[in-house]
């Protein structure tokens, strides 16, 4: 149930990236959020990127409110709270008749993200019993996320065959049913033991434990990993182990806190400087712009995706046998060069159909690295190697 719980919420999470790019560019769509007399014809520069970033933006604001409300709130708390938004903002952006009415819900939508892509990695890293099921535990969930947006990009495709208004608030307002089942199931579900020991709830803290293990408190392996997160706490809770602004620029403490967090900031940080945003978003007209028709620039967009889907699901058989250092090396060195060659082909002045189809082979090799290396293991690494206290810095910062 945890993990059908969790995987929706993050399928919601790829599903909400990317159900706009399949709908942005179609007529039923932009008569429908800018019709003159209302607001204004979305045919700007700006006003359809405005309408993406919305959400952006408002996940990245709640990401960095859960740094401080996420330990309080417990990681149970936070997606509930995400789901619950993603309800109302998928509500409100179906029922869209102008660009403030669809701002205003992708921005609720967006804050409801935030709240489960900064929760979710946290939540399944630390119901983990052993360090071999960790790994492909949170793999499986982000392969799930990466699935909902290729989920997304299909729908669209399907739906916008037609010219009616359903064509796009179909595919919008089906977000809502990810976000109903998870909230349901993870409402009978417990929080993480290592929350509930941080917050002096002992016994709680051992109820879930022996649920996780099936065994009675005095089992051996219930006890070990108790006093595992126990003795973890009480070290991170020492003054010379303490986070401080110091200590992210110069750290000398036992535990190497600030280097640690500094680390997880920075690969969590690469995994969405790489450009990934931009492709899952603009799918369709990156491929319209490469010279292609509408259809094909569409349906390539959801094999794109379906594609950058399946390189995810070979990380958990593999993120243990090979680290997750080397996979994020290895496939950062394939991304780097398939992105090259993609922009050397889309840059040539005379393009001519062997130059479109390679530029098209390319971005889709790109996300068929990233999906490997660069989905799964940022997820994973940062949280792992972040003390329990801060854990939830770390994945709060990559919105």
């Amino acid at each position: 149930m945890m993990s059908v719980s969790c995987a929706l919420a993050f399928a919601l999470y790829g599903y909400d990236a990317g159900v706009l790019g399949g709908v942005q560019n179609t007529k039923p769509f932009l008569d429908a959020i800018g019709p003159a007399n209302t607001f204004r014809n979305p045919t700007g520069v700006y006003d359809i990127p405005m309408v993406a970033s919305s959400y952006v933006l408002a996940a990245t604001v709640i990401s960095a409110l859960v740094i401080f409300i996420g330990m309080p709130f417990g990681r149970r708390g936070c997606i509930l709270i995400g789901d619950m938004c993603v309800i109302v903002g998928s509500a409100i952006q179906a029922s869209a008749m102008s660009m403030p009415h669809i701002i205003a819900g992708r921005v609720i939508c967006g804050f409801g993200i935030g709240f489960i892509s900064s929760t979710v990695p946290t939540y399944m890293a630390e119901m983990g019993i052993t360090k071999e099921q960790r790994g492909p535990e949170v793999a499986v969930q982000c392969a799930w996320l990466i699935t909902g947006i290729a989920i997304a990009y299909w729908i669209d495709f399907g739906f916008t065959r037609t010219q009616h208004q359903i064509s796009w608030r179909f595919p919008i307002a089906f977000q809502a049913v990810f976000a109903i089942v998870s909230f349901a199931l993870l409402w009978f579900l417990p929080d993480t033991p290592r929350w509930y020991y941080a917050r002096d709830r002992i016994e709680e803290g051992d109820s879930v434990l022996m649920l996780l293990h099936d065994k009675g408190i005095d089992d051996e392996s219930v006890q070990m990993q108790r006093k595992e997160i126990l003795s973890s706490i009480q070290m991170e809770a020492e003054n010379e182990n303490k986070l401080s602004l110091l200590s992210l620029i110069w750290d000398n403490t036992e535990l190497r806190v600030g280097r640690r967090i500094r680390i997880s900031f920075l690969i969590l940080s690469i995994q969405q400087m790489m450009g990934i945003n931009m492709l899952v978003y603009y799918s369709t007209r990156i491929f319209a712009n490469i010279g292609l028709s509408p259809f094909l620039s569409q349906l390539l967009a959801a094999v794109m995706n379906t594609i950058f889907a399946i390189g995810t699901y070979f990380t958990p058989g593999t993120i243990e046998r090979f680290g997750r250092r080397q996979i994020m090396l290895w496939t950062a060195l394939g991304c780097g060069v398939s992105i090259m060659i993609f922009t050397i082909m889309i840059g040539l002045p005379n393009q001519t159909p062997a130059t479109q189809w390679t530029a098209v082979a390319f971005v889709i090799l790109y996300n068929l690295f990233y999906g490997y290396g660069w989905v799964g293991c940022p997820w994973l690494y940062g949280p792992e190697i972040a003390p329990l206290r801060y854990r939830h810095y770390t994945v709060c910062q990559m919105i």
